[in-house]
């Protein structure tokens, strides 16, 4: 019923306006000098009203440049991303499938495991899934603790160590603490047992 009593206020509006405009044409006709009538106020109202339509399309037309380089930088990074998860997931598939053809891991095993836990646990934190991480940072200081030796090179820790700066939510995960502790006491270019254990 509301929608029905709309549409005929909006009928009866429209032509109460076109009446009033006739009516004023009626009382204040055109003259020749140049002092205020109808046709005037008419011009100047369109007038205004065309500018600000062109005002708004000027603007619209700039919004929609700034609005497409948004989403084709958005568009580039989601690519860029893409294909640097796809890398690492063929990268660490050919690792395994090379130490299990040739036994022998051409980074060294003990680096790539540490690696792979921590890649899962940077990308995981960006998701904000923060049970899972949980249960990755119990995977790696399970498979580090398990490790009678870890060997790995200066650049190999370090990079480590950069992969633990990149994690984000590091202080809702729970044991990150521990992860970091068990990285920081690796000797690099020494094989050896890992000189500080956590429980």
């Amino acid at each position: 019923m509301s929608k029905y009593r709309n549409t005929i206020t909006l009928i009866l509006s429209a032509i109460s306006i076109m009446v009033s405009v006739a009516a004023l044409c009626r009382t204040y006709p055109h003259t020749s000098d140049l002092g205020m009538d109808y046709q005037g106020v008419i011009v100047g109202i369109l007038a205004l009203l065309v500018t600000a339509v062109i005002g708004l399309n000027i603007y619209t037309l700039v919004d929609f440049k700034r609005a497409t380089k948004e989403v084709e930088a958005l568009k580039r990074k989601l690519h860029t991303d893409s294909n640097t998860n796809l890398a690492l997931g063929f990268n660490s598939a050919f690792m395994i499938y090379h130490y299990l053809s040739t036994g022998k891991s051409p980074l060294g095993l003990d680096y790539e495991l540490i690696r792979s836990g921590l890649l899962c646990l940077k990308y995981l934190s960006e998701t904000d899934n923060i049970e899972a991480c949980n249960a990755i940072v119990k995977n790696i200081k399970l498979s580090m603790q398990e490790l009678k030796t870890i060997e790995i090179t200066k650049q190999q820790k370090e990079e480590l160590v950069s992969l633990i700066l990149d994690i984000k939510n590091h202080r809702l995960i729970d044991g990150f603490q521990d992860v970091v502790h068990l990285v920081s006491c690796i000797v690099p270019e020494v094989q050896h047992p890992l000189p500080c254990g956590v429980s």
